[in-house]
């Protein structure tokens, strides 16, 4: 028996997972020399070798050859996605287990992995999400809208070296400030699971103030931050709620402001 979900939650998950379905029109692969070879579906064949059918017949690949295949959309993954949205997510999870085993290593597989990381995830079942990013390709695992779930399934599943060390990564690396905002915020995170309350709240109030311009990450910070606050019984808190809810009032953060 699945256990029962935050439902708002979900939702909002199910939204992003859908808006994801039509970005892969047709199938390719891309060669380590730049070229891009397109045709009408990818497959791996049994010694490990990328098989692309064209206009022109069949073409095969060596895997040392290719930096990327994507094959086309598997028409099981809207079914996938109908099933989570109409809340039956023990059959999701069995079509999307069914993607990721016959569309390995040519895209759906990873994007079939993220969904199941992000089922069980919400179903407080860590291992099995760990399980499902440890299936995904480290690429792919390092995309920016997959990122921040990784780091969510390390905390909760205790695997905080790992997650500090991707974290300190993150935020050293100054070419993508959005990754190293929300990097920094799940710092506070770890601080909040260790009951360092005093130090999350830093944590957080550091994205608040040397990310401000990352206004994607903010209302998470402005959040946190003010919940912390709030702990310590800090007035502090009631101006973070207010700038949030002033600010971003369409967040979902505004909504859960006192």
């Amino acid at each position: 028996m699945m256990k029962t979900w935050n439902k708002l939650k979900m939702v909002m998950a199910v939204a992003c997972m859908l808006s994801l379905t039509g970005l892969v029109q047709g199938a390719y692969l891309e060669l380590l020399d730049g070229k891009r070879i397109e045709g009408s579906a990818v497959r791996v064949n049994a010694g490990g070798d990328y098989v692309i059918k064209t206009s022109a017949g069949d073409r095969t690949f060596p895997a040392k050859q290719v930096s990327e295949a994507v094959a086309d959309k598997p028409a099981e993954y809207d079914k996938a996605m109908s099933l989570v949205k109409g809340e039956k997510y023990d059959e999701a999870i069995s079509v999307l287990e069914g993607i990721a085993r016959k569309n390995r290593k040519v895209g759906w597989d990873d994007q079939a992995n993220k969904v199941l990381a992000q089922i069980f995830l919400e179903q407080n079942e860590g291992d099995k999400a760990y399980d499902s990013f440890r299936k995904m390709s480290p690429k792919f695992r390092m995309r920016p809208d997959v990122r921040p779930l990784y780091w969510k399934t390390l905390l909760a599943t205790d695997n905080i070296t790992d997650l500090e060390k991707d974290l300190d990564a993150a935020i050293k690396n100054g070419a993508d400030r959005g990754a190293a905002a929300r990097a920094q915020t799940m710092r506070g995170d770890v601080k909040m699971k260790r009951n360092q309350v005093e130090k999350a709240v830093l944590d957080y109030l550091r994205t608040v103030i040397l990310f401000e311009a990352e206004k994607d990450a903010q209302p998470e910070a402005l959040f946190k931050a003010a919940s912390a606050l709030q702990q310590l019984r800090d007035n502090k808190a009631d101006d973070l709620f207010e700038k949030l809810k002033k600010e971003y009032p369409s967040s979902s953060y505004a909504s859960q402001a006192p």
